[in-house]
C-alpha cells in the first residue's frame, strides 16, 4: 500500500417495506489521504487547537474542602493537558460557577499534584483542556483525582 492512502468502506441503504436491510445496499470503497476529515481542525466554536473535557459534577464530603489535583496523561508530540475548577453550593448555580484556576478565571492548573487553595462549595466540577500545537496530535487523559482535606 501507498504511505498516506487510506481505504474506507462506504455504503449507500436504501429502504423497502420492512425497512433498511444489507440486501438494498450499495457498497464502494472510497481511497483518500491520511487525515481526511468531515471538518476543519480546532475546537468547533473557536477553531482553537483544543477541545475540553468536562467532568461529572461531584458533592464534596461535609467537612472536607478540595485539596489537590492530580492526573495521569500522555502529552506526545508537544501536546499538553492543563485545568480549571468551578464549585458552588447546588449544582444548580454550579452551571453559572465560573471557571478558576490557582490564581484566577485566567489561570490554569498545569502540574500535576498542585494544591487547591481557597475552594469553598459542596458541588465541584473539573474541565481538562486538552491542546495540540498543530491540530494533528492530541493527549491521551488516562485520569484525574481531586483529593480532598478536612476544614481547619
Amino acid at each position: 500500500a501507498e504511505p498516506h492512502r487510506h481505504i474506507c468502506p462506504s455504503m449507500l441503504y436504501w429502504g423497502g417495506p420492512d425497512g433498511f436491510s444489507a440486501d438494498r445496499r450499495w457498497e464502494a470503497m472510497a481511497i483518500g489521504p491520511s487525515g481526511l476529515n468531515v471538518r476543519d481542525l480546532g475546537n468547533s466554536y473557536d477553531r482553537g487547537l483544543y477541545e475540553d473535557y468536562f467532568s461529572s459534577i461531584h458533592q464534596i464530603p461535609d467537612g472536607e474542602q478540595p485539596d489537590a489535583i492530580s492526573w495521569r496523561a500522555e502529552t506526545p508530540h508537544g501536546t499538553s493537558v492543563k485545568f480549571q475548577l468551578r464549585v458552588a453550593d447546588n449544582s444548580a448555580k454550579l452551571e453559572k460557577a465560573p471557571w478558576m484556576g490557582p490564581d484566577s478565571a485566567d489561570s490554569w492548573y498545569t502540574t500535576s499534584g498542585s494544591k487547591i487553595k481557597n475552594v469553598r462549595g459542596k458541588f465541584i466540577q473539573y474541565r481538562a483542556r486538552l491542546q495540540s500545537p498543530n491540530g494533528a496530535g492530541t493527549p491521551y487523559l488516562q485520569g484525574v483525582t481531586i483529593r480532598f482535606a478536612r476544614n481547619p
